[in-house]
């Protein structure tokens, strides 16, 4: 039984190995797949499921259609201007995109040692907000919206335009907020 299944799991990565170098092989035709992996956090897969579920970058008018595409725009309910309930996620869209944003999050947050952009935006967002989850959300329709304006724009990916450099009032928020005292 062992050996049957030890057999089944080395077909299984012979599969993924050669669907893989498939995929790459294909998409490297793409200019904007090879662009959106200088992004940390986008490896090959995500680079290509991004490509293959948007199609055309035009077929958005803004960042907040792709967002609200992504499952990240923030919806509420209201009846005669009256609020219904809290904000809230739209549900309606691609759950792919947001799970594929998410995992660039967390790869370039959380697995990647050393600073970079997306790691950057996410530490400013999350002192902006003082909420973990608004600037995971954040960070996450940013990610897309790079993707979407590279592709959009045919530009090359800039790390110094995803996160902005820290304002001096921030950094001086940043230091009291560990120190763990109240500003003078």
């Amino acid at each position: 039984m062992m050996r049957r299944l030890y057999r089944q799991l080395d077909h299984a990565l012979e599969q993924w190995k050669e669907t893989r170098e498939e995929v790459e092989r294909v998409g490297g035709a793409f200019w904007e797949v090879r662009e959106f992996q200088r992004l940390p956090g986008v490896g090959p897969i995500a680079a290509h499921v991004f490509s293959a579920i948007i199609e055309e970058p035009s077929r958005f008018g803004s960042k907040f259609k792709l967002w609200k595409y992504s499952q990240l725009g923030i919806t509420d309910r209201t009846s005669d201007h009256k609020p219904l309930g809290y904000q809230r996620l739209d549900r309606r869209g691609n759950a792919e995109l947001k799970n594929l944003s998410y995992h660039v999050w967390r790869t370039a947050c959380k697995s990647t040692t050393g600073p970079n952009p997306i790691k950057a935006f996410y530490q400013q967002s999350r002192l902006r907000t003082g909420s973990v989850r608004h600037a995971r959300l954040n960070t996450q329709r940013k990610i897309l919206e790079a993707m979407w304006l590279i592709w959009l724009r045919c530009r090359p990916f800039d790390p110094n335009k995803f996160a902005q450099t820290q304002p001096a009032a921030l950094k001086e928020q940043a230091a009291v907020e560990s120190k763990g005292s109240k500003p003078k």
